[in-house]
């Protein structure tokens, strides 16, 4: 009878649906990729081939909690959203698609459209604060197979979607006037029950109705973002359940709401690495010490008939990105960080009870997303020279087959070499970043270089940020040094008394010289290799490789060009401008109060203090949420007459979001490394100003330099 109540209600979804997934929106020809494209590179890349990836979630890890790719309920079908920058519209081309996790298969297009979905978070005590970064997508099947529910927004709140798996239409079956925040399909198939935050909304009119008799200036403040205050933290969620045939909604009833919500058997949990679950059998990572600053992970089982089985082995302790049961129940799969300074991940087996974890897979290439599907595990998949792609692993072998593709195109691309390097700094911490050299490079010169922060993890794509195209200053002659930052000093002795961590990391600014150490040992071994001219140095750096740049280029002579993208701490605009909870943030890690001179603390790092002799030309691309925490910085080279170059983007927050934007940055990035470092003008008549700008700052830079003494 169940059965027949879900057929109906698929073809009573077909025929209500509409939207069939046919013409691609204007621009959006190209989202769909052609077949795998076979023979040799035939151009170097641009800034606009990487701008141009076809992606699948969130290209930021830190935003990838939770898997981009649904998986049918038969274990057969795949369902994800790609995602596409189009520069010459500001836009992105967003489609959903499903296919048979089959290698070889086709994706069918059910759905096309919308706007890009951003994450929405807290940050601090302030509610509801946006972001430049993707939202992770998730799509969802329908019980019986037949449709796949995702968010999207079409100029208006957020809805649920739902589209037909044989991509004959797609319509919104929700009409909240607030974002919906998550939902779930009901047991039956009939209903979608959602959540929202209408507090949030609430929140945001009490302060405009405020506003009116004049804002208090209090902890609800980040001055650097906003000119008003934010929405405080906590705000309630409210559940509805929306009826799919009748359209009906009603408050979601607490059976409703577990769908939604579910009670994980109140299992603890380790970061990002959910419990897997399987019938009555649980498994789980929970520290092995909670209270040290950097607890070590562990490895739980239980099998449901009250035992537990320990893992007492190596593997089964450390960090790990994922775990999950093949589909009997009796081996558990996980990954696990490993190998030089954790850049490697491992892929292991083990039957609770009877013996050791086994390893079968050891890679640098990272793997995202994964799940647990029949006897295999379908993940994305990334290497250095390898955007995002969809494989499929077999846990017992570690045999890796390619699902989908978005990029078959890529290979038409001559890339640079990559080579993995391991060193240590000068506190004994290990090391890894990934040197990429120019294409066809064989060592007969030595080679301007770039310094790209601070996650070199996968795909290298264009750094944290994603505003420094690796490949593509490659493809003009500069190597770049993509690093990876070492641990924090403090790693060097787990406490459990933050206090101790603080004085180790922050006092005599310990962490950033052990940052700077990495930098320079590991360029000093490429100096001695002869692949590089350490006298054609640049650096670049987003939120914290952007202090790292800070620093570095007060306590070292080594950077002939600095990019940054945020910018900067000093001592007479940081504590106004975080506002109230901010200055408490800051006093917390040892930054002087704002009424102390600090200037023991402020002398290595602020480079406002030191503007007199800051004699490296400096480009800001900053956006317009973030740029008056650089008007210190800037006013004070400009006054004594620094190279200091400042662009603002509008509309834009700590990772810039806007394709446009993202081509400009990418573009202007490689013109002034190839200014500074190459000696190298674009002949481009738009860009005339900009040079002559930067050839009058080259020519007094030599007498500058004469001056510089850290």
């Amino acid at each position: 009878m169940r059965k027949l109540l879900l057929a109906g209600l698929a073809a009573s979804l077909a025929l209500a649906l509409s939207s069939p997934a046919s013409a691609s929106p204007q621009g959006c020809e190209a989202l769909t990729p052609s077949p795998t494209i076979t023979g040799a590179p035939e151009r170097t890349i641009t800034a606009r081939d990487l701008l141009g990836l076809r992606d699948i979630g969130p290209t930021a890890v830190m935003f990838l909690s939770g898997s981009p790719l649904g998986i049918s309920p038969d274990g057969r079908r795949l369902a994800f959203q790609l995602r596409q920058a189009n520069p010459d519209t500001n836009s992105f081309c967003l489609a959903m698609f499903v296919m048979d996790l089959e290698p070889g298969s086709r994706p069918r297009l059910i759905d096309q459209g919308g706007e890009l979905l951003r994450v929405i978070f807290a940050r601090g005590p302030l509610a509801g604060y946006p972001s430049g970064e993707a939202q992770l997508i998730v799509p969802r099947w329908s019980p019986d197979g037949s449709a796949v529910a995702f968010l999207k927004a079409t100029g208006g709140a957020r809805q649920v979607w739902v589209a037909q798996a044989d991509g004959s239409g797609s319509r919104a079956v929700t009409n909240s006037t607030t974002d919906i925040e998550d939902f779930s399909w009901s047991a039956d198939g009939h209903d979608i029950i959602a959540s929202t935050r209408p507090a949030l909304a609430a929140a945001r009119a009490a302060i405009d109705h405020e506003g009116l008799s004049g804002w208090r200036y209090d902890d609800r403040w980040s001055p650097v973002a906003s000119n008003h205050p934010w929405p405080a933290e906590p705000l309630e969620f409210e559940y509805r359940t929306y009826n799919l045939a009748t359209g009906s909604v009603r408050p979601a009833s607490p059976s409703d709401r577990r769908r939604l919500d579910p009670d994980r058997e109140a299992l603890p949990r380790s970061g990002t690495v959910p419990p897997a679950l399987l019938g009555a059998k649980r498994a789980w990572i929970m520290p092995i010490d909670p209270n040290l600053t950097y607890p070590v992970d562990a490895i739980h089982v239980s099998l449901g008939d009250k035992r537990s089985i320990p893992c007492k082995a190596a593997p089964c302790r450390g960090k790990f990105a994922g775990l999950w049961w093949d589909r009997n129940g009796k081996r558990l799969i996980f990954l696990r960080h490993e190998g030089w300074a954790s850049g490697e991940l491992g892929l292991y087996i083990w039957h609770p009870g009877y013996g050791s974890p086994r390893r079968t897979l050891e890679t640098n290439d990272l793997l995202l997303g994964c799940q647990s599907i029949l006897d295999r595990l379908v993940c994305m998949h990334e290497a250095s020279t390898t955007p995002r792609k969809i494989v499929s692993i077999d846990p017992a072998t570690g045999q890796m087959q390619t699902i989908f593709e978005p990029n078959p195109d890529f290979r038409q691309l001559k890339l640079g070499q990559v080579e993995r390097l391991h060193w240590t700094n000068n506190r004994g911490l290990p090391i890894f970043g990934d040197l990429v050299l120019p294409p066809g490079y064989h060592g007969e010169r030595q080679l301007p270089i770039v310094l790209v922060q601070y996650e070199t993890r996968g795909f290298l794509r264009g750094g944290t940020g994603d505003e420094y195209p690796i490949q593509a200053l490659a493809a003009r002659g500069i190597a770049v040094l993509s690093l990876q930052r070492p641990k924090n000093v403090s790693s060097l002795s787990p406490s459990d008394d933050r206090s101790e961590k603080v004085r180790l990391d922050y006092g005599q600014w310990s962490d950033k010289r052990s940052v700077l150490s990495a930098i320079e040992s590991g360029l000093s071994i490429l100096g001695r290799r002869g692949l590089i001219d350490q006298t054609r140095v640049g650096i670049t750096g987003l939120s914290d490789g952007s202090t790292t740049a800070q620093f570095s280029l007060l306590n070292s002579t080594l950077f002939r060009a600095a990019s940054l993208s945020t910018c900067c701490e000093d001592p007479k605009t940081l504590f106004p401008l975080m506002g109230f909870y901010g200055d408490r943030y800051l006093t917390s890690y040892l930054y002087p109060d704002y009424t102390s001179p600090g200037t023991s603390f402020w002398q290595p790092y602020s480079i406002a203090r030191n503007a007199d002799r800051f004699t490296t030309p400096l480009l800001l691309q900053l956006a317009d949420d973030e740029y008056l925490a650089s008007l210190e910085t800037v006013t004070s080279l400009v006054e004594k007459k620094r190279p200091v170059d400042s662009y603002i983007f509008a509309g834009e927050y700590h990772t810039k979001w806007q394709p446009a934007h993202r081509l400009a940055v990418y573009t202007r990035n490689l013109d002034w490394f190839d200014f500074w470092l190459n000696d190298r003008e674009d002949p481009d008549p738009s860009k005339r100003a900009q040079f002559d700008r930067w050839r009058a700052w080259r020519a007094k830079t030599s007498a500058m330099d004469s001056q510089h003494t850290p």
